[in-house]
């Protein structure tokens, strides 16, 4: 006979309400845009980026039914417990679902269907859907101000550089656009190991390429190249408070050994918090997932809390 290991996993709870589930599923999924051309079979599939962690769960809203070991909701659900769980998924604001196999996640609520059966006297059957939520300021912040105002300048040097090579045919010329170098800076903020010192060198390298076309447009002394000559300047200001933003971003990733066979749930209670997600936690530890036991010498990669 298999172990019962969903007797060891955490109650669910949505806000403040916990309930009972007799069924639940997690989505993991990529967003992908495919790229087709006209006469070639297939695609170039690019990947832009995990989408964001997808749950949905069966609750049984019947009077009547007991609670297992873990849960402490109480047998009267349809009679007390389904109207507050109405006015709490109608809330707009972020919550915390607690999944009993990845902990507190930061989630809004999607979806609430009740179906009610003449063949289910004691309430009704309800299927929930939560869609996790990412509010990583430091990661807003990069993409939000001196990035976006970067990459906006970025794209006008490369519509300004034909015009300023007309009159100075020795400008410099690059083989990868400014636009290509930016965006290669902002898509790299949210992967795992980013490493602050690497992309620092990359922001250099485009803060160089922009003065070296900057001095040419200079040496022109043409008021038709104020375009590039504000462009450099834009990114020229913005380039330190961008390496800032990466710096908050990057993290240390730190190992930690479980002593005992766990479960993930219970490594995101000792290592989880403001740092580390539980989808962040899934993401660094992807070969924890495939067993619903995690054995006792497991390593775990985690992100080190920030030290003020």
């Amino acid at each position: 006979m298999a172990d019962d290991v969903l007797s060891k996993l955490l109650p669910f709870r949505w806000r403040e309400i916990e309930i009972p589930i007799s069924r639940m599923r997690a989505s993991l999924a990529h967003d992908l845009v495919e790229h087709k051309y006209w006469g070639v079979d297939g695609a170039r599939v690019e990947d832009t980026g995990l989408a964001p962690m997808r749950f949905t769960a069966t609750i049984p809203m019947i009077n009547g039914l007991a609670a297992g070991g873990a849960e402490q909701w109480k047998s009267d659900l349809y009679t007390n417990v389904l109207r507050p769980l109405i006015v709490a998924f109608s809330r707009r604001d972020n919550g915390l679902l607690q999944h009993p196999e990845f902990g507190n996640i930061a989630c809004k609520a999607e979806r609430l269907d009740i179906d009610w059966d003449a063949s289910k006297r004691g309430g009704a059957d309800v299927e929930a859907s939560w869609v996790e939520t990412n509010d990583d300021s430091a990661i807003r912040d990069v993409l939000k101000s001196p990035a976006s105002a970067m990459g906006d300048a970025a794209r006008s040097l490369d519509v300004s550089g034909a015009d300023i090579r007309s009159l100075v045919p020795k400008a410099p010329k690059y083989k990868e656009s400014f636009e290509s170098a930016m965006n290669k800076i902002i898509g790299g903020v949210d992967q795992v190991g980013i490493k602050s010192k690497l992309f620092g060198g990359r922001i250099d390298q485009v803060v160089y390429r922009a003065k070296s076309l900057g001095e040419a447009a200079t040496r022109t002394k043409s008021a038709l190249t104020w375009p590039i000559t504000h462009a450099v300047e834009v990114i020229k200001a913005n380039a330190d408070e961008l390496r800032k933003a990466l710096a908050r971003a990057g993290r240390d990733i730190v190992i930690y050994t479980t002593v005992s066979d766990t479960t993930l749930a219970g490594i995101y209670v000792i290592v989880g918090g403001p740092a580390t997600s539980m989808t962040e936690l899934i993401r660094l530890n992807v070969q924890l997932v495939r067993e619903p036991i995690v054995p006792a010498g497991s390593t775990v990669r985690y992100y080190a809390s920030a030290i003020a």
